[in-house]
């Protein structure tokens, strides 16, 4: 049985005619018109209100506008269309052969060279003693600010190891960190200018630093604040941490965002990166829930036993952590350097540690 729009319409008709008054209806034939739409030429009184305030407003903001400022609405949007139709220009700084066509948009790869990043804050850290942490901070730091990168070093260990191997006397400091940690001076005011690297350096009164910081609220974020000012300054910032895990390791992983474990090819080395690592948990808990760590660092390894790779072998299996390649080799010329007050990049540009430390510094930086 078919149904036509009049059976449809007469229908409505007859239903609405049976339907009590006082109740809003609806009329089924509305739905075979067109839809009528306002007449939107004809002006409301408010609306031609609001235009002739706008008119005089701009008549009069045009006839007291200063030399080479445009008040005319219509010129401004004429202004605001000409910019958006204007081809896109290359970012400040960036080569001539930087433009992208079509949109305006620039390339994917392109956009990451001109795009400002976030600065990384890295600590170096192991309460193991002698796994060359110091070493770590100093190479990687020398290879990075090699390729371009600003970097800050900060050293937290009491035993001023980092600033003695940049050829700075500790004894000879008026002000060191232990001033910017207990709040009597600024961070930039202590920073020490050593090639192309910045070194906010240590002396032996750091050691005293825990002892005034245990009655302090939020002694964990001291450091943290005192490189608040600095931090922007830098792409790269690396956090020699003391061999402990006091409260100055704890102020260095508060303030960094990522972790590098640097591990001697031993037993008992290998022994202390699963005590670190639940540290690293406790602040991540407690103060630094975004801290992650990058890897480990294979160092003073010697090829020809059978121990410096087991030990490297079972690093991502027993602690689920990455080991950054290459592995550093250990060399004498690594430890010649410090009493030279210079890298193991200047003391032995060849050698294969200064190798293995520039190629360590490109993975950090691909690993952004």
């Amino acid at each position: 049985m078919a149904l036509t729009s009049a059976g449809i319409t007469s229908s409505a008709a007859s239903a609405t005619s049976r339907m009590p008054s006082g109740r809003q209806t609806v009329c089924f034939e509305s739905m075979n018109q067109l839809d009528r739409r306002p007449d939107l030429s004809t002006k409301s009184p408010v609306r031609t209100e609001c235009d002739s305030r706008w008119a005089t407003r701009s008549a009069r903001l045009t006839s007291t506008t200063l030399p080479g400022v445009t008040c005319d609405p219509t010129a401004i949007l004429e202004r605001v269309v000409e910019d958006r139709d204007r081809p896109a220009q290359r970012p400040f700084g960036a080569p001539d052969g930087s433009r992208s066509s079509g949109s305006g948009a620039f390339d994917r790869g392109r956009s990451r060279a001109y795009t400002r990043r976030m600065t990384r804050v890295i600590a170096v850290a192991n309460q193991k003693g002698g796994v060359a942490k110091t070493t770590t901070v100093h190479a990687l730091g020398a290879a990075l600010a090699e390729q371009g990168q600003r970097v800050l070093v900060v050293d937290l260990d009491p035993q001023a190891c980092l600033t003695f191997s940049f050829g700075v006397d500790p004894d000879a400091l008026e002000r060191s960190l232990h001033d910017v940690m207990l709040g009597r001076a600024k961070a930039a005011e202590v920073l020490v200018k050593v090639g192309d690297v910045h070194l906010l350096p240590a002396t032996i009164d750091l050691a005293g630093a825990e002892v005034h910081l245990l009655s302090r609220t939020g002694r964990e974020f001291q450091l943290k604040r005192a490189l608040g000012p600095l931090v922007g300054s830098y792409d790269v910032v690396l956090i020699d941490c003391p061999p402990s895990l006091g409260i100055l390791t704890i102020n260095g992983l508060t303030a960094a965002g990522e972790v590098l474990v640097p591990l001697q090819c031993e037993t008992l080395s290998n022994r202390g990166v699963g005590q670190l690592l639940e540290t690293i948990e406790d602040v991540r808990a407690y103060t630094n829930p975004d801290l992650r760590v990058l890897g480990v660092v294979a160092t003073l390894f010697d090829r020809r036993t059978r121990l410096a790779q087991e030990v490297v072998d079972s690093v991502p299996e027993r602690y689920g952590l990455r080991v950054l390649e290459p592995p550093v080799p250990k060399s004498v010329k690594v430890a010649e350097a410090p009493a030279q007050g210079r890298s193991i990049l200047e003391h032995a540009p060849s050698s294969k540690p200064a190798q293995a430390y520039r190629q360590l510094a490109r993975s950090l930086l691909e690993a952004r």
